[in-house]
């Protein structure tokens, strides 16, 4: 897949983001995917920064969205057919990808079902007066993990956190 078969599939997902206690996860509109990939595999004067040695920015990830909590980039690898979702931490000196969905859809059905459990809890003075239930928030990492296989589920767990 490469971007513009992306975009096509992007403009299909109505999801633009999903809020819940102290997270936010801003998918970026189709229009804004080119600038989205400056500083990881574009550099601001256009030149190429992916690398094929450990702890290189891969030419096949696509930044797809990021989470403002840290500030952390969401991205596709389009190498693989199902297009996992990765995270990866900023200002570590490498890229060590995060798996956090095993597949675009996983990752967009799992924004749902947190989007579900956010009504109420869209931020944290929210979050804090309607605390997630243990047997909902249970109930939603659990079809997070249907939806996703094998793909760790730190990253929906701490967010589920408040």
């Amino acid at each position: 897949m490469n971007i513009e078969r992306y975009i096509e599939v992007r403009r299909a997902i109505p999801l633009e983001k999903v809020s819940f206690g102290y997270q936010t996860v801003m998918l970026y509109p189709a229009d804004e995917l080119e600038e989205a990939q400056l500083g990881y595999s574009v550099g601001e004067s256009g030149e190429d920064l992916t690398g094929e040695n450990a702890g290189d920015w891969k030419r096949s990830w696509l930044v797809i969205a990021y989470e403002d909590l840290q500030g952390e980039p969401l991205f596709i690898d389009q190498s693989v057919p199902e297009l996992p979702v990765y995270t990866a931490a900023h200002g570590a000196g490498a890229w060590n990808p995060a798996l956090i969905a095993s597949s675009l859809r996983g990752f967009i059905e799992a924004l749902e079902e947190v989007e579900h459990v956010s009504k109420g809890r869209g931020n944290p003075v929210e979050a804090e007066r309607n605390p997630l239930p243990d047997g909902e928030r249970q109930r939603t990492l659990s079809r997070i993990a249907e939806v996703n296989g094998n793909a760790p589920l730190e990253f929906w767990e701490s967010w589920l956190e408040v």
